[in-house]
């Protein structure tokens, strides 16, 4: 198995123990490519060299279903691999800046590749002139599935070709606007899956208000047990509970405890019981002996 291919297989085993919707695309540069980057960052002023190295001869993009998994890919890469985040792009607008301001907010973070993999770049890179010029990273681009389209037409078509779009700030502008209002839809959306689940919640179709209120790839062939069904139905606090829960939370902890469990509505039950501050006594009793030595009930 090569490099990018194990990196690869370690994000997907991870990312689909906690269940996470998304798509995975990868590349590796070849010579070609790494040429014409190396000149073109030569021609704009910034050449690559000893101690500013081009770091994505590996690069990953993850696209994400939901506009708040994106925060949570991040922390959960960075658990698994060393982030070097004086290279990585994640904010480039803070403060009043942030508030008045539209522009892309890119999300490319870089990471070493792990010294275990045994990688080097002259098993990759033959001519030793650019091998000082690469660094043993990879980057990874985290994107939701509606701003995907509009990064490839922006990246090929524009920030390929800024020559074409200077003194033409409308159009640069608009452009820009376009991405706005994907992302006041990838909001919107969260927000109707949200409020959906509420009136699940409202009318006791537990199963539903709990996809809903989770959005993770459980398994659809698995009913929610009905001795559960009636725990909830007879207590009203319980059902709560469960609806007011936090989405991140309960997701970071599935990746921090190793969760790898099959992802039945009865297991992310059982889990988030478990890690609460007051543990339901009856949901207890019937969560598996295992799973609940594991997380030390």
């Amino acid at each position: 198995m090569n490099i990018l291919s194990r990196i690869v297989e370690n994000i997907q085993d991870t990312l689909n123990k906690i269940g996470l919707l998304y798509r995975i695309y990868y590349r590796s540069k070849g010579d070609v490519s790494i040429v014409k980057k190396i000149e073109k960052a030569k021609k704009d002023g910034d050449p690559y060299n000893d101690t500013k190295k081009m770091q994505d001869l590996f690069g990953i993009r993850i696209v994400l279903y939901f506009s708040d998994d994106v925060k949570i890919v991040h922390q959960v890469l960075s658990s698994i691999f060393n982030e070097r985040k004086e290279d990585s792009e994640t904010h480039d607008l803070q403060g009043e800046s942030f508030k008045d301001t539209f522009k892309p907010v890119r999300y490319n973070v870089i990471y070493d590749i792990p010294a275990e993999y045994g990688f080097s770049i002259s098993s990759v890179i033959a001519d030793e002139n650019l091998q000082g010029m690469i660094d043993s990273t990879f980057e990874v681009q985290i994107r939701t599935t509606l701003s995907e389209g509009w990064y490839e037409v922006e990246h090929d078509l524009r920030y390929k070709n800024k020559d074409d779009w200077r003194s033409h700030d409308e159009e640069w502008r608009q452009l820009n606007g376009v991405l706005a209002s994907l992302e006041t839809n990838d909001w919107a959306m969260i927000q109707i899956f949200n409020s959906l689940a509420y009136k699940h919640y409202r009318n006791r179709n537990w199963r539903a208000m709990l996809n809903l209120k989770l959005r993770i790839r459980v398994d659809s062939k698995k009913e929610l047990s009905p001795k559960i069904i009636e725990l909830f139905n007879k207590d009203n606090d319980l059902g709560k509970k469960f609806f007011k829960s936090n989405r991140e939370k309960i997701i970071m902890k599935m990746n921090e405890c190793g969760f790898y469990y099959p992802l039945t509505l009865d297991n992310i039950v059982y889990f988030i019981n478990i890690i609460s501050e007051s543990p339901n006594e009856e949901l207890l009793a019937m969560t598996p002996s295992l799973m609940k030595e594991e997380m030390n009930q």
